[in-house]
């Protein structure tokens, strides 16, 4: 059963890893983030979908922080959320 999860999460951080590569890659500093919120062509459920997928993939990489961690909540201020994610890479 542990092994069926194992591949279940693997194939995640694949997919997300893989639509993050097509959106130029995730986010490496609270910099690119700020960029990316910033532009004004993307409408806002756009950047909250890239978001999620960014503390997903974070979430699911981390070796420092537990996955339950309330650092992986996705609040309704997301950019002050995601820039405290940034500072944990």
């Amino acid at each position: 059963m542990k092994e069926i999860t194992y591949v279940s999460v693997d194939n995640i951080r694949i997919r997300d890893l893989e639509q993050l590569k097509v959106l130029g890659g995730p986010f490496t500093s609270s910099e690119q983030e700020n960029v990316y919120l910033q532009k004004r062509n993307i409408d806002e459920n756009t950047k909250i979908d890239r978001l999620n997928i960014e503390v997903r993939y974070e979430r699911d990489t981390s070796l420092y922080v537990p996955k339950t961690s309330d650092t992986f909540r996705l609040k309704q201020d997301y950019r002050t959320y995601l820039c405290i994610c940034m500072q944990l890479i």
